[in-house]
Formats: C-alpha cells, sequence, structure tokens
C-alpha cells in the first residue's frame, strides 16, 4: 500500500496525491529592491507545474502582499516581482514545481 498524502474536495475529486506527484523546490531568490525579474531554466518547467511561495511583508505592522507574475515558456521560467513598499529586502521568493 502506498503512503502519502491525499487531499479531496467536497465532490470527493482529489486535489492533491503525494503518492504520484511530489513538490521540488528548485530556486530561491533574495528579493533585493522593489521589483526584479528572474529566468530560471530546468529541464522539469517543462513536464510540470511551476508555483511558487513568497512571504507577506509586515514593515511597520503593516501587511503588504507582493505583486508576482510567473510564466513557463519550455524549459524556461520567468519570474517578475513588484512589491508595493520598498521597507524590506530581505525576504526570499521560493521557485519550485509539482
Amino acid at each position: 500500500m502506498a503512503q502519502g498524502l491525499q487531499v479531496w474536495d467536497s465532490n470527493g475529486n482529489v486535489l492533491v496525491d503525494t503518492t504520484k506527484r511530489l513538490s521540488f523546490i528548485l530556486y530561491s531568490h533574495k528579493i533585493t529592491s522593489s521589483a526584479q525579474t528572474w529566468t530560471m531554466k530546468n529541464d522539469l518547467f517543462t513536464t510540470n507545474t511551476a508555483f511558487y511561495i513568497a512571504p507577506t511583508i509586515r514593515p511597520n505592522q503593516r501587511t503588504y502582499e507582493p505583486r508576482i507574475t510567473l510564466s513557463v515558456n519550455g524549459d524556461t521560467c520567468t519570474l517578475s516581482t513588484q512589491y508595493i513598499d520598498t521597507a524590506f529586502t530581505t525576504e526570499d521568493i521560493l521557485v519550485g514545481v509539482y
């Protein structure tokens, strides 16, 4: 019997099944300015779904959500960020595939 995690929606459809598919973090990028663009090449982008994990920035107890664009073309993934405030530049954005 396979072991892993399975998650279903209210209709019984499988949403996540780690017995068939796993996530891989491929890159970590340090935020150094309010707007940045990174281009990454990896064969895993051609056959998997790319995702990112971004921090919620809280300077002075306010919350600023990042504006992020992620696009994939073949084995190349491009991540662009634009933030509302530049009072932070110490967080990482993670990029991976599942």
